[in-house]
């Protein structure tokens, strides 16, 4: 990767407009990613009260089924 940077004001401006805009994709990405990130912990959260929880014997094997899956 080339460290050099242009010494036109115009090439400069047009490389600012590009880190700006993948970095307003970057940014998409990680929240995009950090919802996932909190279903997953909620379902397995979910799946902890099930296989953990005062429940049945039957809902822990029920629990224990889908986590092996």
């Amino acid at each position: 990767m080339d460290n050099q940077l242009p010494d036109d004001i115009e090439q400069l401006k047009a490389l600012l407009r590009e880190q700006r805009a993948q970095n307003q994709r970057l940014s998409g990405l990680v929240t995009s990613y950090r919802h996932e990130i909190d279903k997953l912990k909620a379902h397995i959260a979910k799946l902890q009260r099930m296989v953990f929880g005062s429940r049945s014997e039957k809902s822990r094997d029920k629990a224990a089924r889908l986590l092996n899956k």
